[in-house]
């Protein structure tokens, strides 16, 4: 974390493959671009064209339940005279 950040910017920590960070540092270097500058404008146009928003894969069925126990009736008791 920088001693003394930047106004109006937070810090987000993202892990990237090895491979794909590489070749994002080569992008960008070819580009004359940074590395945040690339990845800024990946995302500004990912959410400007975001793509459809997956489906949730259907549930499985549940197994069935297991039947109820039914007490018996409990005859009220008699009064006694």
């Amino acid at each position: 974390m920088p001693k003394n950040p930047t106004a109006n910017t937070v810090q987000v920590m993202i892990e990237f493959p090895t491979d794909f960070a590489e070749v994002v540092k080569a992008f960008a270097k070819n580009r004359g671009e940074t590395r945040k500058a690339v990845v800024i404008a990946a995302l500004r146009r990912h959410m400007a064209n975001p793509p459809p928003i997956p489906v949730p894969a259907p549930l499985p069925d549940l197994p069935p339940l297991p039947p109820v126990a039914v007490a018996p009736a409990v005859k009220p008791a008699k009064k006694k005279k």
